[in-house]
């Protein structure tokens, strides 16, 4: 029987099919891709707070052994969080098991966190991406943000930066100039961009509000097969997008680094015209860059 109350018997017997779903799911705990998304297909919201009520009567008293049950919730969460009384249930139920040190305990804790960070930022839009799936079945309580992705910069450094499943665009810059010493991207005219899925040699700039996962996962949905081979990544780039007036006495070091290098690149690549005074200006300003300040000859 349903553990809440519907309201037609339609919903009922999808309330048996949740329940069939997330048995054949715990007996082989080997496609929670697959298994995710058809959970996510529910749009209502009774179905929505008896799937999380079925979820938390398969947790209860569960500290050891199959954690098939908690990876469904660290994954759906963010999507479609319960309303109502179900969300004060789950709410208590993670805070209560996020005391014990066992696996299942952390992953209460994990799922908490983003069980917060969804109500505060907003829910998901698209549907789960591969990789915080695999982030999930791992242990994604281990380190403070549950996955991290390389960032490639001007004259080709990268710079490693974490985020987790609800983490927007607008988050990793932020996280990203912090690390880097750089201003905001309001200031600095810098963004945050992602080879096209079709064209890889293409840059397109990411919409700030963004969640990263669904960019991400809309990436790996309309990617295209290059050379019978497919990306397993998406490929980002911090990149000048805008080239606003700004006074010269507040543009940091880092900024005018990443500048010259990525004016060098678009030279060599021939996106931009080059004279001789401007090509030896350039010159110097990459010595300088790369060796440091040496004596005059």
């Amino acid at each position: 029987h349903p553990l809440t109350r519907l309201s037609t018997p339609y919903h009922c017997n999808i309330a048996l099919r949740i329940n069939r779903i997330l048995l054949e799911y715990s007996e082989n705990p080997r496609d929670l891709y697959n298994t995710s998304r058809s959970l996510l297909t529910l749009t209502s919201s009774e179905l929505v707070n008896e799937l999380f009520a079925q979820l938390t009567k398969q947790t209860h008293r569960q500290t050891t052994g199959d954690l098939a049950y908690w990876h469904v919730i660290a994954v759906v969460l963010p999507f479609i969080p319960p309303t109502g009384r179900v969300l004060s249930y789950l709410t208590s139920h993670l805070e209560r098991y996020s005391e014990l040190r066992t696996p299942a305990g952390r992953y209460a804790g994990y799922c908490h966190k983003v069980l917060k960070r969804a109500l505060v930022g907003g829910r998901r839009q698209h549907h789960p991406c591969r990789l915080e799936v695999e982030a999930t079945c791992g242990k994604p309580y281990v380190h403070s943000k549950a996955m991290s992705i390389p960032i490639h910069l001007p004259g080709g450094d990268y710079h490693v930066t974490g985020f987790d499943t609800v983490s927007s665009v607008a988050e990793v810059i932020m996280d990203l100039e912090s690390q880097l010493g750089l201003r905001s991207c309001r200031w600095s005219g810098y963004t945050l961009f992602m080879d096209d899925p079709v064209n890889p040699s293409v840059k397109v700039p990411i919409n700030h509000a963004s969640k990263l996962c669904d960019v991400i996962a809309k990436w790996e949905t309309n990617t295209k097969p290059l050379n019978n081979q497919i990306p397993q990544v998406i490929g980002l780039s911090y990149a000048r997008f805008l080239y606003l007036t700004t006074p010269n006495t507040i543009i940091t070091q880092m900024e005018y680094k990443l500048l010259a290098l990525q004016f060098h690149g678009n030279a060599m690549s021939g996106i931009h015209g080059m004279e001789v005074e401007l090509a030896t200006c350039l010159g110097a300003v990459m010595a300088q860059a790369r060796e440091g300040k040496l004596p005059r000859l």
